[in-house]
């Protein structure tokens, strides 16, 4: 008995060490840590990570903060461009990979595609891949696509304008899978709001911290109905629909090539003009449908943003109208070839970028009146 009391006198003396060295190394790498928002023991700051608008909380903290402290793991605020800089450009070797976020990663499927994919040999593979369909040489031959959908665009939009957004919706994700896959939308849309779906899911899953089976990797095990686990619900009915998206546009691809009535595409070349194997076939999959998702939301934002600043702006509206008057005429449609001849537009169309990034990752800078309607567009400020 005597034995085993000094064996448990030692276990607890070995625990405490351990626990002295742990404390004693956590403080010295705290100390050399930016400050953060004070946390709760072992939590952290986890319950206050933000779970919607996260921009704006991460902008403000910015200002005050350099570090979150959540189980397992430290999130840096970087509101610096030159340390954006030094960090991402400088020592990218070192800094090139993504947080794995399990929820995105692996219960939905994201972890295979091109924005989440981690630094290795699959992501140079994608990124080739995204190079060879969305390079200078390969956009320049969806320019007459383009023009061909502007026109149905604007008669639609004669006839519903009040629904614009959704014409834009309809418009960005009719382009967006005749790059991909070569398939018009005409008076399907299954497809689209099929997209737009996956999207939604994606903005909510893919938030860093906001879930705790991120932090708690071993959370994924829970099965979807013990009680609590709406994430594990949530996750599956996200990979069902992902995975929807995935693979129906790219299985009729494969269709039509075999018919022989496959029109030209990112996705129909790729696989006519390389060799696939089963790890290709899914690289190809997962690029196409990001440029598919990548082109939905982004391009609606912008669209909606510049119906905005027209009506917040007549005046920058007008001006943009003479512009267009003066040059094009009233018997045509612009071209893309005529954007260097409307020098205002162009700087136009980059200033409602500028205003309202269609990712928001910095501070909201509000364009004055004077901003949208006096612009020097013949400064290199307005032409970059």
């Amino acid at each position: 008995m005597q034995s085993f009391e000094k064996a448990l006198l030692s276990a607890a003396f070995v625990y405490a060490v351990v626990l002295a060295v742990r404390f004693i190394r956590k403080s010295r790498r705290d100390a050399k840590l930016p400050p953060g928002p004070s946390g709760l023991p072992v939590l952290g700051n986890i319950l206050q990570l933000p779970k919607g608008q996260e921009w704006i909380t991460y902008r403000n903290w910015g200002k005050l903060y350099g570090v979150l402290k959540v189980p397992g793991n430290l999130l840096f605020i970087i509101s610096s461009h030159k340390i954006v800089t030094d960090l991402f450009e400088q020592r990218s070797a070192l800094y090139s990979d993504r947080p794995h976020l399990v929820l995105a990663d692996d219960i939905v499927g994201w972890g295979d595609s091109v924005v989440m994919g981690h630094y290795g040999e699959r992501f140079r593979t994608n990124r080739r891949l995204m190079k060879i369909g969305l390079g200078p040489s390969a956009v320049r031959t969806y320019m007459s696509m383009l023009e061909s959908s502007r026109a149905t665009f604007l008669l639609q939009l004669e006839q519903r304008p009040e629904q614009y957004r959704q014409l834009f919706r309809n418009t960005a994700g009719s382009i967006g899978l005749q790059i991909a896959y070569g398939q018009e939308v005409r008076n399907d849309e299954s497809l689209v709001s099929l997209t737009h779906e996956v999207m939604k899911i994606f903005d909510v899953v893919a938030m860093p911290g906001a879930w705790l089976v991120d932090t708690i990797p071993v959370l994924k095990y829970v099965p979807s109905w013990f009680p609590f686990a709406e994430f594990k619900r949530y996750g599956e009915y996200g990979r069902q629909v992902t995975m929807e998206l995935l693979n129906k546009p790219y299985e009729d691809v494969k269709k039509r090539i075999a018919s022989g009535s496959a029109s030209a595409s990112f996705t129909s070349v790729l696989l006519q003009d390389m060799k696939t194997d089963e790890t290709m076939e899914n690289c190809i999959k997962w690029t196409a449908t990001s440029i598919l998702a990548g082109n939905s939301d982004t391009s609606t934002a912008a669209l909606s943003y510049f119906v905005l600043a027209m009506t917040l702006y007549p005046e920058a509206q007008a001006k943009a109208q003479e512009e267009l008057d003066r040059v094009i005429g009233c018997d045509r449609l612009p071209q893309v070839s005529d954007r260097p001849s409307l020098p205002y537009v162009d700087a136009l169309m980059k200033e409602v970028l500028r205003w309202h990034p269609v990712v928001p990752l910095a501070q909201f800078l509000t364009p004055t009146s004077k901003t949208m309607s006096t612009m020097d567009t013949s400064s290199p400020k307005a032409q970059s």
